[in-house]
């Protein structure tokens, strides 16, 4: 008997359960970077708004939706815009390097998303950032920008900043506090946390000439970098986020998971160098930005 392939099993299920383990697949590395923080910066705009639950609840539903698709389009346009070569050293899992699905059914999968994102923008009131949102996939994904470190780190702060602005819109008017935190975290958290996922890819971004920061500057000089900046990431959160509460001990509650994951982030960079150890070391980082904003929560009340 014929061994089953990686994309076998998918198809002997019913066409909405393999889509569903396809969605799975394109986008589960990235939904603590996308769907989880966008979450938790409503649930801060609930709480710094005073929005009922039953408000909250409709944001959390309508942001969700919004984010998973998307997070959906940028994941389908990186692995159709990515060498295959690269995948296949990187992520052999990904639905195109493992065979789940074909380079056509994910152009079609794509360009239907992209048709929707637009609508699903203007049905929630967040058209302009999902148009902008949209321009970044494209010229993330299908330009030469991404090949080199300082323009692939540059576009990703206007990502963090549409992703979170939509996120805050779906519950609150955006306000200077909004824009406070939005601003701090796309260019902290967010320019930095492409250059730890740089890390963990390097053996496919040399395979392919692309240029990264670690690649720029050297693995030893770039690990040693990123390691201060995280060290240093809960003093720049208080200072910058946290520091106007009044409740100091609300505060160090908020600020013990930042300082806790930002350090061992910065301990594993320093001294677990091998692929596996960089994947989890980049999904810890994730979790940094996570907490970040879970601190918003009970802070800006």
């Amino acid at each position: 008997m014929r061994a089953p392939t990686a994309a076998t099993p998918s198809r002997q299920r019913p066409a909405f359960t393999r889509e569903g383990l396809v969605t799975w697949r394109f986008v589960y590395r990235d939904l603590t970077a996308s769907l989880l923080p966008g979450c938790l910066f409503v649930l801060a705009g609930a709480s710094h708004s005073h929005a009922d639950a039953a408000a909250t609840g409709r944001a959390l539903a309508r942001a969700a939706v919004y984010l998973t698709l998307f997070i959906y389009i940028f994941c389908v346009a990186n692995q159709l815009g990515a060498d295959p070569r690269e995948d296949q050293a990187n992520k052999p899992d990904r639905p195109l390097a493992s065979g789940l699905v074909s380079r056509a059914g994910a152009w079609r999968r794509w360009l239907v998303a992209m048709a929707v994102f637009p609508l699903l923008g203007w049905t929630l009131g967040v058209l302009w950032w999902a148009l902008l949102w949209q321009a970044i996939t494209v010229v993330n994904n299908f330009t030469p920008v991404s090949r080199w470190g300082p323009t692939r780190d540059a576009i990703i702060v206007p990502g963090a900043i549409v992703q979170l602005a939509a996120a805050w819109q779906q519950i609150a008017p955006l306000d200077a506090t909004a824009w406070r935190w939005i601003l701090t975290l796309a260019v902290v958290l967010g320019g930095l946390g492409l250059q730890m996922q740089d890390l963990r890819d390097l053996d496919g971004d040399r395979m392919i000439g692309r240029r990264t920061f670690p690649m720029l500057l050297g693995e030893r000089t770039s690990r040693r970098y990123l390691a201060v900046l995280i060290l240093a990431m809960p003093a720049i959160v208080h200072i910058l986020l946290y520091a106007s509460r009044v409740d100091r001990a609300e505060v160090l509650l908020c600020l013990v998971p930042v300082a806790g994951l930002s350090w061992t982030v910065a301990w594993r960079v320093l001294t677990l160098r091998t692929p596996a150890a960089d994947r989890l070391t980049y999904s810890l980082y994730t979790l940094v930005y996570c907490v970040t904003l879970a601190g918003g929560i009970p802070l800006l009340r």
